[in-house]
């Protein structure tokens, strides 16, 4: 689920712009990750009945946070390169990838390290060995080498049994490398709707055409198509081109935005339970949704007085806590099998246990990936990637002074 961190710079490398709103996205998409893991009522607490299942119901789309996250990335990686001619990485291809891996991996290691350490330590506790719902062993040569090697998203087997979310920092690590490769190369020839096409292809042709276990829904690769859809909204939002500027301006963004997520919620409540089903609408209904609500962030953010919707996203709360949202993303779900065992040590109800969970498991969640990020995340960071106080808050670059671009991952996001 990455999640997203940009920060532009100039052609010098000296000064930073950052596009604030999408901190705060960022941040606001991971918390929704944590509540989803966490105090999830039909999910976790079943026997507390329909009626107060129905006011946390919302709580059980887990899967919009991670499209959301990756419509950032792709967001985020776009804007460096959209001024180029051809359109193409800036600095080459061994530079984009060290950037990348030196942004995503270490934090993604030093989380694995401590999620096998805990895991160990309750295995030895209980004798059970599993790891937050996941059914047997997870210390196989094939559950640890696949999320060394991040590539344990491809199987079943093996997603989601260390660290349940970071199936989804593998898919975007698999993405970095489908962007420079495959969707500027479409995207130089035949433009962003063909790329959104072949990023959604990529997924869906394997859905739809290759049995099991070669289908490879666990990675679910079709999230390559919502990073493009990410892309176009950076073009969209930043490109000089004529045309361009004259559709980014025609349109109504905000409009688009609350058709399409009003469809996409309607799509999610109408296909509960049927995910697998309906996923091939949803997740490009989500995805639609977000690039044009990245656009008129985009665009409200240089237009003088921002929107309260963009001044909060913009606030130094959100800004803050999309800082360190890709820790937060990794660690949250080890604290939460934590604290799942000791509500059951301390033999809680139903009720007491989801108060226990909200009241005591979501701040040390958050404290704990405040603590991860200054210990392992933050020395990896860009520099100058503090946030600015409210009311402070730069507008979009101007054109010419987009060179670079980074950011953090989900979580995968996000």
């Amino acid at each position: 689920m990455d999640t997203v961190l940009p920060a532009i710079e100039n052609d010098s490398g000296r000064e930073r712009i950052r596009v604030h709103f999408c901190d705060g996205i960022r941040g606001l998409a991971a918390l929704y990750v944590v509540l989803y893991h966490s105090v999830n009522i039909p999910r976790e607490f079943p026997t507390l009945g329909h009626r107060i299942g129905r006011w946390f119901g919302w709580m059980d789309h887990g899967y919009a946070a991670v499209s959301i996250f990756i419509v950032l990335s792709g967001f985020c990686l776009m804007l460096p390169v959209i001024r180029t001619n051809p359109i193409q990485i800036q600095g080459g291809l061994g530079k984009y990838l060290y950037r990348r891996a030196r942004r995503i991996l270490p934090p993604y290691y030093a989380a694995l390290i401590l999620c096998l350490l805990l895991l160990a330590g309750l295995r030895v506790i209980s004798s059970r060995g599993s790891a937050g719902g996941a059914e047997g062993n997870v210390f196989t040569p094939g559950i640890v080498i696949s999320h060394a090697f991040l590539v344990h998203n491809l199987m079943d087997g093996w997603s989601g049994r260390i660290n349940s979310p970071m199936w989804s920092v593998a898919t975007e690590w698999h993405i970095y490398f489908l962007f420079p490769l495959v969707l500027l190369p479409v995207w130089r020839r035949l433009g962003a709707t063909f790329t959104i096409a072949a990023g959604l292809a990529v997924g869906y042709i394997p859905h739809f055409f290759f049995p099991k276990p070669y289908s490879l829904d666990s990675a679910r690769f079709w999230y390559a198509g919502l990073f493009a859809m990410g892309m176009a909204s950076a073009y969209v939002s930043f490109s000089t081109k004529p045309n361009v500027r004259a559709a980014r301006d025609k349109m109504q963004w905000g409009a688009a935005f609350l058709i399409l997520a009003a469809a996409s919620v309607i799509l999610a409540i109408s296909a509960q339970g049927q995910y697998e089903k309906f996923f091939w609408v949803l997740e490009p209904l989500i995805g639609s949704a977000a690039g044009a609500f990245l656009v008129w962030c985009a665009m409200a953010s240089s237009s003088g007085e921002a929107p309260l919707v963009l001044r909060a996203l913009e606030s130094r709360a959100c800004v803050s806590l999309g800082l360190f949202s890709y820790s937060l993303y990794l660690t949250h779900q080890p604290i939460h099998i934590a604290m799942l065992r000791v509500s059951e040590k301390l033999h809680l109800s139903a009720a007491a246990k989801l108060g226990f969970m909200a009241i005591v498991y979501i701040p040390l969640a958050i404290a704990a990936a405040y603590v991860f990020h200054l210990a392992f995340e933050k020395r990896f960071m860009p520099p100058n990637a503090a946030p600015q106080p409210e009311g402070n808050v730069a507008p979009p670059a101007p054109q010419n002074e987009l060179a670079a671009v980074h950011t953090i991952t989900t979580p995968s996001s996000e």
